[in-house]
């Protein structure tokens, strides 16, 4: 018997525990693809390459369009909306975040 493969790990070779270290790793902590490859390196034995990365990033980003959707229809909802741009830097680039 073969089990079947869940939704979330169709067309990867990797299940959603490392879709969202990956994730939390890049986003929250804020790690290049170089030092995000280390790390799964180092943590998992994993060697991946940044567009490998890339597409891992992109397949998990979906699951949070749920959530960034209903954030979008609250702010336009609001009479007021007051934001904090400041400039940082990010893989090398001046950008704003």
């Amino acid at each position: 018997m073969i089990a079947p493969v869940p939704e979330a790990a169709r067309g990867t070779p990797f299940g959603p525990r490392l879709h969202a270290v990956a994730t939390y790793l890049k986003t929250f902590q804020a790690l290049s693809y170089e030092r995000l490859q280390a790390a799964l390196s180092d943590l998992f034995g994993l060697t991946l390459s940044q567009g490998g990365l890339m597409n891992l990033l992109r397949r998990a980003q979906g699951r949070f369009d749920p959530g960034r959707d209903a954030a979008i229809a609250t702010l336009r909802k609001a009479e007021v909306v007051a934001c904090d741009e400041f400039g940082v830097r990010i893989e090398g680039s001046n950008a704003y975040h």
